[in-house]
């Protein structure tokens, strides 16, 4: 009966042994579950923090973009509108050469046109001796210098 009640001892020693050691393993598990719970709490703040701190980063570059794209919209208008007044302002300029033009050109043409009749018709001051030009031309002059009797050198 010793030999029983040693026996049922010896079991019930291991028995706790392993209950003792599971209880153990189970406490070590449940600690390590226990970390790796905070440690995931831990990472999910983070990643939430990291989320929104990409999500304002996002909104702030769109935002910067937006005014960017709507600075290079105002820009090119500028630039268009400046590119319109310029090519108004050349066209008057045009414009208003061509009247200046066309206005000189009259002039011109009717200065020629007088100096045209001069010519054709003589001197219209009642001398009756016609152009002086027109004489000298009609009586061979070639432009040297004509020599009479009184002014020669013999």
């Amino acid at each position: 009966m010793e030999h029983l009640l040693t026996s049922k001892i010896a079991y019930l020693n291991r028995m706790t042994t392993n209950l003792s050691s599971k209880v153990e393993r189970e406490m070590k598990d449940r600690r390590e579950a226990e970390r790796k719970k905070v440690d995931l709490e831990v990472n999910l703040r983070c990643v939430s923090r990291v989320k929104e701190n990409l999500a304002k980063e996002t909104e702030r570059r769109a935002k910067s973009e937006k005014e960017m794209i709507e600075a290079y919209e105002q820009l090119r208008l500028s630039q268009i509108q400046k590119i319109k007044s310029a090519k108004a302002e050349a066209e008057e300029r045009v414009r208003m050469e061509s009247i200046r033009a066309a206005e000189l050109e009259h002039k011109l043409n009717e200065v020629l046109s007088s100096s045209m009749q001069i010519h054709q018709n003589g001197d219209k001051k009642g001398t009756g001796e016609g152009s002086p030009l027109r004489k000298r031309v009609q009586d061979g002059y070639d432009g040297r210098m004509l020599y009479t009797n009184s002014h020669s050198f013999d």
